[in-house]
């Protein structure tokens, strides 16, 4: 798995060939990335699809193969810092499709919170309907909002969501996921673990744990990078499985008014069995 996770990392950096935006050194100190905002919301969202990915297939004691559409917007100006909103949808080819709405805003001591769920009724993934709703302590602790370069500085994401299976098999479960962010030449890399854990009572019980691995190039505004975007979730649980998502990035600086504007990660999730 580990040669696998580095082997992702290789192939993001050979990948993803545009360099991150320039920005002045003097403009907040940093110890960690700086992204749009609307950037580590989408962010937010889409760890949330693979978590309910992960979820679905670890209830259903397997890993079930599949390739699914994955969009998600976030319609702000990109001089909105904060608070800000987005969406995003995953579809299968027969228009199966579940989608979730964000929101961002800043909290006490300058941590950044992610909510993130499910809005409508009908929700399907791999024919499995559910729900999802975001537990506590969501988002990018001790981030640092630059609102006159309309930036954060973030070192790490936290995520805890509740995932409720409404049809066979039914089961009530809870995903929690850490990634740590650094920045190179290339563009930005995170690194860290999934956790899916059945909900009984009070209690918690892990039923499957995945390493995660993420690189991400920013375009200029007002481009595309394809390929800008790669996530792996793999974990040795359910035989061996592995979810991934490899998309492209449009950071647009005003929303279009069209259905996507704004920043749109756009692309493809699969499930599939590790090699």
């Amino acid at each position: 798995m580990n040669k696998t996770l580095i082997s992702l990392s290789v192939a993001s950096a050979i990948a993803l060939t545009s360099a991150m935006p320039a920005y002045a050194e003097d403009e907040i100190e940093c110890d960690g990335v700086l992204v749009q905002s609307r950037l580590a919301l989408a962010n937010c969202m889409i760890e949330s699809a693979v978590a309910i990915a992960a979820g679905i297939n670890a209830a259903g004691g397997g890993c079930q193969a599949g390739e699914w559409d994955i969009e998600a917007v976030v319609p702000e100006f990109v001089e909105q810092t904060i608070p800000i909103q987005g969406s995003l949808a995953v579809r299968s080819e027969n228009e199966e499709e579940f989608s979730l709405t964000g929101q961002s805003s800043a909290q006490q001591q300058n941590n950044v919170n992610c909510q993130v769920a499910t809005t409508d009724a009908a929700n399907s993934f791999d024919g499995v309907p559910f729900s999802y709703s975001a537990g506590r302590g969501n988002g990018y602790p001790d981030a640092i909002i630059d609102r006159d370069e309309h930036l954060l500085c973030i070192t790490t994401s936290l995520s805890a969501g509740n995932i409720t299976i409404e049809g066979p098999p039914r089961a009530r479960l809870a995903e929690r996921n850490r990634l740590t962010f650094s920045e190179d030449e290339v563009g930005i890399g995170a690194d860290g673990w999934l956790a899916i854990g059945l909900r009984k009572g009070q209690e918690e019980l892990d039923i499957s744990v995945w390493d995660m691995a993420e690189g991400i190039v920013m375009p200029p505004l007002d481009q595309v990078q394809e390929d800008g975007f790669a996530l792996m979730a793999e974990t040795d649980d359910l035989g061996g499985c592995k979810i991934e998502v490899e998309a492209g990035v449009e950071n647009l600086e005003f929303p279009t008014g069209e259905e996507t504007g704004g920043l749109t990660i756009f692309g493809t999730l699969k499930v599939e069995a590790s090699d």
